[in-house]
């Protein structure tokens, strides 16, 4: 990493971990960066940082060739798509922030997600006015508490729909708990989740508001580095069927790709697990973007 911008370089202006990024590539093997503002005193190091968000320490390369030498589906992928599809990394997200988003995105999509957590911001995080633009930083639970009275109306009035109560009853489980209070509050809780196994975890999330299945393993993936967690929706349901046809005979003798169980969520996991390892939940997601629009593959 290098924090030396050139002039009309492309970058990328971001908001995460409580700080105002500002990101480029320098070139294949390094990120540039530098601080536009800190919302908050604790003055960690911005490289440490980074390592942290983007999980530099996990081998991508040798990671896809492992992949590659398994599954001769995401072989021809690589060698026909490798450069579309090179670099994409499950990021580290605050446990708070990752908990709502994934609250949010129940029967949603990408883009009214996003839409969803600028707008969360908007409402509750910290504002703040800099040369470049204006930017909020996610809020704390500090500032979510502080207005539970109104929360749940002011959330259907922005458009947030049946979430509004989930959020809600989640903030103030988040809250009132007793255990929750016990283990330092809120986001000290949500962090100590990491240190229970995958399945004492998602029990614990699932307690929550608007936390099933699916939201539970997103979260223990991105927020708590269970790096093996496959979430599973219908648009993985639909791909699964389609790449490993004849391995899942008995899931095509479903007509629609929405008849999603617990039961075949976890069966179609545990087959990710068995076929690609302990990083199994990385080419999820990268089997997921073949999937999207802004991808273009042969």
């Amino acid at each position: 990493m290098d924090n030396l911008l050139e002039e009309n370089q492309n970058c990328w202006i971001c908001v995460f971990y409580h700080r105002v990024w500002r990101l480029w590539r320098i070139d294949n093997e390094r990120i540039g960066y530098e601080i536009c503002h800190n919302f908050e005193e604790e003055m960690r190091d911005p490289k440490d940082l980074l390592e942290e968000y983007f999980q530099l320490d996990v081998d991508l390369e040798q990671l896809y060739k492992v992949w590659a030498s398994k599954c001769s589906y995401f072989r021809k992928l690589m060698e026909e798509n490798g450069e579309v599809f090179k670099g994409i990394r499950i990021l580290k997200q605050m446990p708070l922030e990752a908990l709502f988003a994934f609250i949010f995105s129940a029967n949603n999509n990408i883009s009214r997600i996003s839409k969803m957590v600028e707008q969360f911001c908007f409402l509750y995080g910290t504002k703040i006015d800099l040369n470049i633009g204006t930017f909020y930083d996610f809020p704390t639970f500090l500032q979510l508490s502080n207005n539970l009275s109104s929360m749940e109306q002011t959330l259907r009035k922005c458009g947030f729909g049946y979430r509004a109560k989930n959020i809600f009853k989640t903030c103030e489980k988040l809250l009132n708990e007793e255990s929750i209070k016990n283990a330092g509050g809120a986001e000290c809780w949500l962090k100590s989740l990491g240190k229970l196994k995958y399945l004492e975890a998602s029990k614990e999330l699932q307690k929550l508001p608007g936390v099933g299945p699916k939201v539970s393993d997103c979260f223990c993936l991105m927020a708590l580095g269970m790096h093996n967690v496959v979430p599973v929706d219908r648009h993985i349901l639909k791909l699964t069927k389609e790449i490993y046809k004849p391995t899942f005979l008995n899931l095509n003798k479903t007509k629609t790709t929405t008849n999603l169980t617990e039961n075949v969520s976890k069966q179609i996991g545990q087959f990710y697990i068995e076929l690609f390892g302990d990083y199994a939940g990385w080419i999820q997601s990268i089997l997921f973007s073949t999937r999207l629009g802004r991808f273009k593959i042969k």
